[in-house]
């Protein structure tokens, strides 16, 4: 079996000699769901869910899985409480045919009730301040499993946004050796939980 990091090279076309993180040139946050089945991925969980638009790419790349969907559909900054209502309505209608948990709470309260190691991968999408961001990759990287992927979407600069920072300071803190962006406009970051 080729090791995890040699599958990832050959599904996003990486090659040696990159600097960190390492750029995932061929595809983009939907070709994750094809990574996780092909190593085997079965139970994970979506941290910021909205309307399940890509809760449902992730159930339908990986036939079998267990999904724990988290998101307090509460109204923040300017997202209403009734747009927040419609969306987890569209959420539940979207993803009904799918084995799929909704956890309607905060990251936070959703962590508590999801035991350590018992995930194959977290997909965090949240609130995207840097405070908020770093308490997700803190609590939620507890409940992957060791092999396992911790993984994220909006690698990138923007106002009030600390996706960046939280995640290159959450890398280097942890010794992370090696973590990869794929490419596009909204890039997602990931790596391997050693």
């Amino acid at each position: 079996m080729p090791s995890v990091n040699r599958i990832i090279w050959n599904k996003f076309s990486i090659h040696r000699g990159d600097n960190l993180p390492i750029s995932a040139f061929h595809g983009g946050r939907n070709k994750l769901p094809e990574l996780f089945n092909e190593l085997g991925y079965k139970r994970g969980a979506e941290i910021g869910v909205e309307q399940g638009i890509f809760s449902e790419v992730i159930c339908k790349g990986i036939p079998g899985l267990k999904l724990i969907c988290v998101d307090p559909w509460k109204a923040y900054n300017r997202i209403s409480q009734e747009t927040c209502d419609k969306y987890y309505q569209e959420a539940l209608e979207r993803l009904k045919t799918y084995d799929v948990g909704f956890k309607k709470m905060t990251s936070i309260e959703a962590s508590r009730t999801v035991m350590d190691e018992s995930l194959d991968f977290v997909y965090i999408d949240g609130l995207h301040e840097f405070d908020d961001v770093m308490m997700d990759i803190i609590l939620w990287s507890a409940k992957v499993r060791t092999g396992g992927m911790v993984s994220g979407h909006d690698f990138m600069q923007g106002y009030r946004m600390g996706v960046v920072t939280a995640v290159e300071a959450y890398t280097k803190g942890h010794y992370t050796p090696v973590w990869y962006i794929t490419r596009g406009r909204e890039p997602s970051w990931f790596w391997i939980k050693a």
